[in-house]
């Protein structure tokens, strides 16, 4: 799944496409906004919400950011009450891969600039 979401002060569209699962924010001035524009900024894939999986199967998740930016990658699922992390990549880098075995249920990728600034890519796959 490719999520790209562009918001403008005109328009505010979504578009979806087929592949990787790519974030970008604007500004009102239709200026590119980063993650750390915001301290500590989050971005919610894909494109801003959660994916059902119904079978057990590997959630794997590769983010490839700027260099001499820090954003981290968490893998959430959602436990009934809350999302809960089941699996991270926090390096010192933008480039972080994350795999995790689990089970049936409901999953989101969290993004998150721990310092720098910059667009990334993330390329997820689920069962």
């Amino acid at each position: 799944m490719t999520a790209e979401v562009g918001t403008s002060k005109k328009t505010g569209t979504q578009a979806i496409e087929r592949g990787i699962a790519i974030l970008r924010l604007f500004a009102r001035t239709d200026t590119p906004l980063t993650l750390s524009d915001v301290a500590r900024a989050v971005a919610i894939q894909p494109n801003g919400t959660y994916y059902q999986t119904t079978v057990t199967g590997t959630n794997s998740g590769v983010l490839t950011g700027p260099a001499g930016a820090d954003f981290d990658l968490y893998l959430q699922k959602w436990n009934g009450s809350a999302w809960a992390n089941v699996a991270s990549g926090t390096g010192s880098t933008a480039n972080e891969s994350v795999s995790y075995s689990g089970t049936a249920g409901y999953y989101q990728w969290k993004v998150l600039s721990y310092s720098g600034s910059g667009s990334y890519t993330l390329c997820i796959s689920h069962p």
